[in-house]
């Protein structure tokens, strides 16, 4: 009990205090700025959450207007369904922007096979034609929309004035922040 009473303890517990709430402080500053930038990724009606559900809405009325010309059977529309079906349950998961954007790239790449394969086939008619045209319109109009989001660049903003000052530069390591991943 007399070393609690002493000028040196009691200067050093004061300066463990003030470095626990420190921590903490900066713990807490990031955290929340990190899940404001997260949370760009997935609220609104222009989020990026949203317009990727919008796609895989555009792709599976695409797959049911063109499967009946096709067959059930084509490869191309198997692919599409299948593509769509995984960002979607993927989505429905809450898979991380990074896997979403790599299955938003093979259902892009599947859509586009399937488009250009129905384009060859005949047996569509006129107005499951236009119907067709539209859904790929609305398919690309919301990739368009993603590409112009900025949450990326929200990211990279969080990362160069958050995470690169100091003192959380050297306390980063420590500190148990869920930081936001890029859609890339």
């Amino acid at each position: 009990m007399k070393h609690l009473k002493k000028r040196s303890v009691a200067c050093l517990i004061a300066a463990i205090v003030m470095v626990v709430f420190g921590l903490f402080g900066m713990y807490r500053s990031a955290s929340a700025h990190a899940k404001t930038v997260k949370n760009t990724f997935t609220d609104g009606n222009y989020c990026i959450t949203f317009q990727l559900q919008s796609r895989c809405a555009n792709a599976m009325s695409m797959y049911t207007l063109g499967v009946t010309a096709l067959g059930s059977g084509d490869e191309s529309a198997e692919s599409m369904r299948t593509a769509r079906a995984d960002l979607y349950g993927a989505i429905s998961a809450g898979a991380g922007p990074s896997e979403l954007y790599e299955l938003n790239l093979a259902l892009q790449e599947a859509v586009e096979l399937y488009y250009n394969h129905l384009d060859n086939a005949s047996a569509l008619a006129e107005d499951k034609r236009a119907a067709l045209d539209e859904d790929y319109k609305n398919f690309q109009s919301a990739q368009r929309v993603i590409e112009a989001d900025s949450y990326n660049s929200d990211v990279r903003d969080y990362q160069d004035r958050v995470l690169a000052t100091f003192p959380l530069t050297v306390f980063r390591a420590i500190l148990p922040i869920n930081e936001p991943e890029l859609f890339a």
